[in-house]
């Protein structure tokens, strides 16, 4: 089992405690999937949880494929959108046999469930494998530096966060950082903290090598 932290996504789901899922799709996610994924590119979703942001995207022409660790997430979701052309599965994103390539992964909130930096890389390096050559993958993960409304502190409001050099350090082996922005990440009372949002595409040469080409620093004179 990965590395998660002490967390039964199951368990969670089938009691209805599952205040990161949103009725309604994440507002950014169209506008930035129809930036960096052509009309009827595949599409993977990760975490899909009750599938809102997976038929938001199945609506406006690409093909989805929508997996969760937990089966009720997935009953419900298939119950709810059978009429989408949405595939809801259940998978472990770490252990799964599917060989499909995918043009975009998008998830919203799985990777800082992972405890530690090396389950991180493991996270990223397991999605690259999945997508095509030129692929993106978005995802959107809990900002450290996110502050309570009266700004006295770190909210509080008990989600994983990480910190961007945290973010960068898990990403960057596998992948070329093409943009970083804050988003909020829900719009629920429970839910609507700041979050890193990160679109990346698969490192075309490997990281080591990157930095062994890079000119040597210009020592101060």
């Amino acid at each position: 089992m990965p590395d998660y932290p002490q967390l039964d996504w199951e368990q969670m789901y089938s009691q209805g405690v599952a205040p990161w899922n949103d009725p309604a799709p994440w507002p950014p996610l169209e506008g930035l999937v129809i930036e960096n994924a052509a009309p009827g590119s595949k599409i993977l979703e990760i975490g899909c949880g009750y599938g809102s942001d997976a038929v938001s995207l199945d609506r406006i022409g690409y093909k989805v494929f929508a997996t969760d660790l937990s089966e009720t997430a997935i009953a419900r979701a298939q119950e709810t959108w059978a009429h989408s052309g949405v595939e809801f599965r259940v998978e472990d994103a770490l252990n799964h046999a599917d060989e499909t390539r995918y043009d975009l992964v998008y998830d919203k909130g799985v990777m800082l469930n992972f405890a530690n930096i090396a389950e991180r890389q493991r996270f990223a390096g397991s999605l690259r494998a999945r997508l095509t050559p030129d692929g993106r993958w978005i995802t959107v993960l809990g900002n450290v530096d996110n502050l309570n409304r009266d700004e006295t502190g770190p909210d509080k409001r008990g989600y994983p966060r990480l910190s961007l050099l945290e973010t960068v350090q898990a990403v960057e082996p596998d992948f070329e950082i093409l943009s970083v922005t804050q988003e909020q990440f829900g719009s629920l009372a429970d839910n609507s903290f700041m979050a890193w949002t990160v679109v990346s595409r698969p490192r075309r040469l490997p990281i080591e090598q990157v930095l062994r080409e890079l000119p040597a620093r210009r020592q101060p004179d």
